[in-house]
């Protein structure tokens, strides 16, 4: 997984010191409940699409992008015409629109290699009782991803998934056949990355190093200073 996270960050314009990832991720959460500005959440997901397309993740800032035009447009239609979907109801898209920031956020912050956010906490001198539930959750993502693939693979094989017709016409059906396997397989893979965390020695109380090289560069500040002044102007405004 750390190999191709360091082959997508050989193809990325952009690097950035994963503290600095984590000052981004830090903005947009304020921005995303304390902002005033109308239209402050429109301008943030630019931004981090931007930040993503330079960090060499282009697809995945249009998946976001298109994503939250879509909820955009639907949450327009619900407002002005009470147009409404029966499979997302108005406060989902809500949900969405305002969290939507923060998981592009997140993405930015998962961007690199876990041990690299790992060098960095140590850095920041964050307690070690912060950074193992960390440790485990940044494993925990790309892990969980790769078994619900797994999971819609065995549906498919066993015939339970259907045809797309039949998902859209029985959504909670399929939720559910999806949702059971996931939580099991889920609280197993968390006492995995834990029992693998822990045998690694990220209990140990001595001085840890790391072959990752920290550095804050140019970039780097230049993009808190950004962030700091759009949180800012958006909090007061």
């Amino acid at each position: 997984m750390e190999r191709v996270s360091s082959l997508k960050e050989h193809r990325a314009l952009l690097h950035l010191d994963a503290r600095t990832k984590f000052f981004i991720s830090f903005c947009a959460f304020i921005i995303v409940f304390f902002a005033r500005f109308a239209y402050a959440t429109h301008i943030t997901v630019l931004i981090m699409s931007l930040l993503l397309s330079l960090l060499g993740q282009i697809k995945t800032a249009v998946k976001y992008f298109l994503c939250f035009s879509v909820t955009v447009l639907l949450l327009y239609l619900s407002e002005a015409y009470g147009f409404s979907l029966v499979i997302i109801p108005p406060f989902l898209l809500m949900f969405l629109y305002k969290l939507m920031p923060v998981a592009m956020a997140a993405t930015i912050l998962m961007s690199g290699p876990s041990g690299e956010l790992l060098a960095a906490l140590y850095k920041l001198h964050v307690p070690q009782n912060v950074v193992l539930p960390f440790a485990v959750a940044a494993r925990f993502a790309p892990t969980i991803s790769t078994e619900i693939k797994a999971i819609f693979d065995a549906m498919r094989v066993r015939g339970v998934l259907g045809s797309a017709k039949k998902v859209l016409l029985h959504p909670l059906k399929t939720f559910e056949y999806i949702l059971v396997p996931m939580v099991i397989r889920s609280l197993k893979v968390a006492d995995e990355l834990s029992a693998s965390a822990v045998a690694r020695g990220i209990k140990c109380s001595c001085k840890r190093n790391s072959y990752y090289e920290m550095k804050i560069g140019m970039w780097d500040i230049l993009c808190m200073v950004a962030c700091c002044a759009i949180t800012i102007l958006f909090v007061l405004n």
